[in-house]
């Protein structure tokens, strides 16, 4: 469940916010989620959970229709973080994620330098 957490809502394209107002503002339902394409044997497997932005729109959609709901979602024109997911981008993201910096809205290192 972590490592779905994580996907869900870590990329370096993707936003975080320490204010509810900013948040809301930046359309953070759509801005900071992830749409991660897995080959369709493990899609399945997860029962399609990582079409994870439209299940942030509409929780109700049952996980069944999440990969057409989510297609709906991309067709209307939103912006969505998409990437084509792989064991090199998941480190990539490890790397370039560890902590995320909200007055310089970057995402940095441990020692406080910019990684993404």
């Amino acid at each position: 469940m972590g490592w779905a957490i994580f996907e869900h809502h870590t990329h370096p394209e993707v936003p975080w916010f320490d204010n509810e107002a900013d948040w809301r503002a930046a359309g953070a339902q759509v801005a900071c989620t992830v749409h991660i394409v897995l080959p369709a044997f493990a899609d399945t497997l997860l029962h399609f959970i990582m079409h994870h932005t439209a299940h942030h729109l509409d929780v109700t959609i049952p996980m069944y229709e999440l990969r057409d709901a989510q297609h709906v979602v991309e067709q209307a024109g939103a912006r969505v973080v998409t990437y084509r997911w792989t064991p090199a981008s998941f480190r990539r993201h490890l790397r370039s994620c560890k902590l995320y910096d909200f007055e310089r809205r970057c995402w940095t290192g441990f020692d406080g330098r910019v990684s993404s």
